[in-house]
């Protein structure tokens, strides 16, 4: 980073549906670590996530990842995963690649090809992936925003009470509120990651605030630059290294 970009430079943490994910599991481990052990790890000055699914030992099956939606997926996943590398795949490990094209859902798939991140199971796997697991140790700046109708992270996911211990029966919206700087904001309309904005329904771009061009009439889009904005404002002095 050094090398490429000054150190005044300031970092944003974004993550969209799945990506969601990835983004919170790091900042729940990199907040931790520089709160509890004193240690250098990377700071952002604000984190959105949009559309996050929140327990991802569930988000896939059909009965939360509604239909048409999961069959739709089924297998475009497979062709992108698994057809594209199959000889190499099943040199690694024949018996995943026969579960993950066998798989009947989303869920059912990721979990045959865990061995493919480096896990031995799937118990290794959410406990070290799962975004949920350490939700409340984020100190980052974090906006979440979800929509009631998405299909595929359903709102219930958000006020289902956790079934892990260390959570104490809370649902992950209380968690999140926990959280020392964590903002939840929940639209009617939405979809998974859409968010088109009807103050201007007849028009399907606006005018991009950062670089002056156009960008897709997208509410979510524009929310996370308003609040990214705000943000440097606020925590402007947080930098990655």
């Amino acid at each position: 980073k050094r090398n490429f970009v000054p150190s005044h430079t300031a970092f944003f943490l974004h993550g969209i549906s799945s990506g969601s994910a990835v983004t919170v599991t790091a900042l729940s481990k990199w907040d931790k670590r520089r709160t509890e052990l004193r240690e250098k790890t990377p700071a952002f000055v604000a984190s959105v996530a949009v559309a996050p699914g929140y327990d991802i030992s569930k988000v896939l099956n059909r009965d939360r990842f509604l239909w048409p939606y999961n069959d739709i997926m089924m297998q475009s996943v497979k062709d992108h995963f698994v057809m594209k590398n199959e000889a190499l795949l099943r040199s690694h490990n024949n018996d995943a690649v026969e579960m993950m094209l066998e798989a009947s859902s989303l869920q059912e798939f990721a979990e045959a090809g865990v061995t493919f991140a480096g896990y031995d199971n799937t118990t290794l796997y959410y406990q070290d992936t799962n975004p949920i697991n350490e939700v409340r140790d984020i100190t980052t700046p974090k906006l979440v925003l979800n929509a009631v109708d998405d299909p595929c992270c359903m709102i219930d996911n958000l006020y289902e009470a956790s079934p892990y211990a260390q959570h104490e029966g809370k649902t992950f919206a209380q968690m999140i509120r926990e959280t020392k700087r964590g903002l939840i904001a929940v639209t009617y309309t939405g979809s998974h990651c859409p968010f088109l904005c009807t103050r201007n329904r007849w028009l399907p771009f606006v005018n991009d605030p950062v670089t002056g061009g156009w960008m897709l009439n997208n509410w979510s889009d524009q929310v996370a630059i308003e609040y990214y904005r705000a943000a440097l404002d606020v925590y402007g002095s947080r930098r990655f290294l």
